[in-house]
C-alpha cells in the first residue's frame, strides 16, 4: 500500500494501491480496504482517481462528491 501524501493535511484517505482497471483504497483509522473497479465506477472515474492519488491532492473529496463511487466500492478485507 502506497502511503497518501495528504497534502491537503485533512483527508481521510491513509493510502491507496494502483492496479489495471481499479484502485483500493485505505482510509485513516480502519483496517478495510476499498476497491473502486471501472466495471462498478467507471473507467474515467478510476482514472481520475488514480491521477489523485499519486498527486496526493483530492482523492477523499473526490470519492465522498460522486455517489457513484461512494457507494460502488468492494471491500477486501
Amino acid at each position: 500500500m502506497q502511503t497518501y501524501l495528504n497534502l491537503s493535511l485533512n483527508s481521510g484517505v491513509a493510502g491507496y494501491n494502483l492496479n489495471v482497471d481499479s484502485i483500493d483504497v485505505m482510509f485513516r483509522g480502519s483496517p478495510k480496504i476499498y476497491s473502486y473497479d471501472a466495471s462498478n465506477v467507471g473507467h474515467s472515474n478510476v482514472d481520475t482517481m488514480k491521477q489523485l492519488a499519486t498527486s496526493g491532492s483530492g482523492l477523499g473529496t473526490f470519492i465522498n462528491q460522486h455517489p457513484e463511487v461512494k457507494k460502488g466500492f468492494t471491500l477486501k478485507s
